[in-house]
């Protein structure tokens, strides 16, 4: 059957697809493929058991697991992967381009407007590429991990965030002065607005380019709503920076983005990335499969999703989570964030081998 939408060149490599209204990855022979994987397997090999068994025979550790994911039903080495897993099954590499993790104990908001982050960008984008394109088992790429995009959110956590960052900036700095056109040319027609909300005079460019912000009123409604589509500018430089590197270093294979947090994913963020990527991945946190907000991402993405991090501490939480979640027709793998425990491997095998029954009969021929 052939595939509705647009596919990616028929070449050796992993793609995506739609017939009807489901979604699917498609292994390079043209079959669906559904992602079914594990993330931190690096943290493995440093445990006490495959320590005491393998040593620094990383290879042997890693045949081990290899086969121990097989076992299990599993298909795919998730993010955090040992490297030498990378010849024993398929894998999705990673590379962050700002160091704006939740778990990151500093965060470091970036200058996404200086001429100098696209080219920073791009060599790490290049460093990843170069290491894995070669590699017929990669599906594809992600970039940065559980980033705080959410301004909200990261206002309350760890006080502070992207857009106040840029705008406490120096003058001299390209992000400072772009934020300031920014209020310019968004109150053009309502200086009184601006006024009333910023306390100062739209025409004073210089007094705007020397002030730091800190003591804007953050919840006035105007102040927030300029401050999200501020963070749509930021988001706009961001992804068009990996977009484009992307593009240069490897546009065969599937974009995965940023590994989202379900619930620090603002609209104006995933509208931005929407052109540069294939796939949305999410990492949800709650026991239970959050229909409604996995809805959401889909109306506005109109892309599939891959969950690309859950827990799952009982066999029958993840057969209950992994039902709800591929009744939904955008998703297209789920990837558990934990090492499988032999206590209950027999049940979760048998919900992996179900789904991938379930969701493999049809075959890819390509348009």
């Amino acid at each position: 059957m052939a595939v509705s939408n647009k596919m990616r060149p028929k070449r050796a490599v992993y793609a995506v697809g739609q017939v009807g209204a489901r979604w699917t990855l498609i292994a390079p022979d043209g079959t669906p493929f559904v992602s079914l994987g594990v993330a931190h397997l690096a943290n493995i090999l440093k445990t006490e058991a495959f320590q005491s068994r393998y040593g620094a025979d990383r290879r042997a550790a890693c045949e081990a697991i290899a086969e121990d994911l097989r076992a299990g039903g599993f298909n795919t080495a998730g993010y955090r992967h040992p490297v030498e897993l990378r010849e024993l099954m398929p894998f999705i590499a990673e590379v962050y381009l700002a160091q704006v993790a939740y778990w990151m104990p500093q965060i470091r908001y970036v200058d996404v407007f200086s001429p100098s982050y696209p080219k920073a960008v791009n060599n790490l984008i290049r460093k990843m590429v170069s290491a894995v394109k070669a590699n017929p088992n990669l599906i594809g790429y992600y970039w940065t991990g559980t980033p705080r995009w959410d301004l909200d959110l990261a206002r309350r956590q760890i006080s502070d965030d992207w857009v106040s960052m840029i705008r406490r900036l120096p003058a001299p700095h390209v992000g400072k002065q772009r934020y300031v056109s920014f209020l310019r040319e968004r109150h053009v027609a309502s200086p009184s607005e601006f006024r009333a909300a910023y306390g100062m005079e739209l025409g004073d460019v210089d007094t705007m380019l020397a002030r730091d912000f800190s003591d804007l009123p953050l919840n006035d409604p105007i102040v927030r709503r300029d401050d999200y589509e501020f963070l749509r500018l930021i988001a706009r430089e961001y992804y068009r920076a990996a977009g484009e590197a992307m593009e240069r270093e490897d546009r065969r294979r599937l974009i995965f983005g940023d590994r989202y947090m379900l619930d620090d994913l603002p609209t104006e963020v995933l509208e931005e990335a929407i052109p540069w990527i294939d796939v949305v991945a999410v990492q949800p946190s709650a026991a239970l499969f959050e229909r409604e907000s996995f809805d959401r991402i889909y109306r506005i993405a109109r892309k599939p999703i891959l969950i690309c991090a859950h827990s799952s501490d009982a066999a029958r939480a993840y057969d209950n989570y992994l039902s709800e979640a591929f009744e939904r027709s955008c998703i297209v793998g789920y990837h558990t964030d934990q090492y499988i425990d032999r206590t209950f491997v027999e049940s979760v095998k048998r919900t992996n081998d179900r789904i991938i029954k379930r969701l493999t009969a049809t075959s890819f021929d390509g348009d």
